[in-house]
């Protein structure tokens, strides 16, 4: 087995003199997690669309037969990454490196074209993405800078039933600059839900993925969304899963799994990738983990562009 692809926040650990310990957090099939002593918290993968901050990507089928065991000892540093009860070392000199920083889109489409792409992603998300999370809220909606509204189809969930207010509360808040506002309103939210990253927080985090891209794309004073940012940040803290509490704080800091940055490309950019092609990768990610982000992403898109909140915003 051996390490083909690593973050580059990850390798600057890995390049460290002195080596950092921790231990093994959860095992699947195609994911390791892993926490350190000092608090930090890395990925071990077998899909390099899967890497995110802190990831490494590892050529592996999966790591169901490797007898790796929660609690296990894991080392990295001095160029390397060892899990010794395992009889587990990669070597991570010279290997290949990917940016976890999102980084501004340079060859934006027109608003036009930006609605049609939104467009199919709602409709995907209705037709074909997984209702078992909140994301059959979706109909139940107002949204500015909605092209189309129609009666509900379905019935809400129980897990629907009650998201709803709290994520149309927290749409009308979003583009506001009060924090105990805007912190109320994550708090109904943060934790609440199916998967190992709880339904709400795979919201917030397509909101916050969002942030952190239309900022660059309508050209926004640098300050702008910093502040839910921080605040979706740090109400995961206790509230939620050891993975969500990372996800969000990397997120605040404009760091992102490749497939958020994929989902807002094909969005954003003329030469994205095929937004068939990402909605299949955005299908893969959990259960339901891929269709509470899209929705999170949707949401911040129609709030976000609607020309009373950029005039507010500019």
């Amino acid at each position: 087995m051996n390490a083909i692809l690593i973050a580059n926040d990850l390798a600057e650990l890995a390049a460290e003199r002195l080596t950092a310990v921790g231990q093994l957090h959860s095992v699947f099939e195609h994911a390791v997690n892993c926490t350190f002593e000092e608090s930090g918290w890395m990925t071990l993968l077998t899909e390099e669309n899967a890497i995110g901050p802190m990831g490494l990507v590892v050529k592996a089928p999966n790591f169901t037969n490797l007898a790796l065991i929660p609690g296990m000892k894991m080392e990295i540093g001095r160029g390397r990454l060892s899990i010794p009860e395992a009889g587990l070392t990669l070597q991570l000199k010279d290997v290949r490196g990917w940016s976890p920083k999102a980084e501004p889109v340079r060859d934006p489409v027109g608003l036009a074209v930006k609605r049609n792409r939104l467009t199919a992603l709602e409709k995907w998300i209705l037709k074909s993405g997984n209702m078992a999370g909140i994301a059959n809220v979706l109909e139940y909606l107002e949204l500015p800078d909605r092209r189309r509204k129609r009666p509900p189809e379905t019935e809400l969930n129980a897990y629907g039933q009650f998201a709803l207010e709290r994520i149309q509360a927290f749409a009308g808040v979003l583009a506001e600059n009060d924090g105990e506002r805007i912190g109320e309103k994550v708090r109904g939210i943060i934790g609440f839900g199916p998967g190992l990253t709880p339904s709400g927080d795979d919201f917030l985090a397509g909101i916050g993925a969002s942030m952190v891209y239309l900022k660059g794309y309508y050209r926004l004073k640098k300050q702008t969304f910093s502040l839910p940012l921080k605040l979706i940040a740090d109400e995961s803290r206790g509230r939620t899963t050891r993975v969500s509490e990372e996800m969000l704080t990397h997120l605040a800091k404009g760091m992102m799994p490749k497939r958020f940055m994929e989902l807002q490309t094909a969005l954003l950019s003329q030469n994205g990738p095929e937004m068939e092609v990402v909605l299949k990768e955005l299908d893969s990610m959990g259960e339901t983990s891929g269709t509470d982000h899209a929705l999170g992403v949707f949401v911040a898109h129609c709030v976000l562009s609607s020309d009373e909140v950029r005039r507010k915003l500019e």
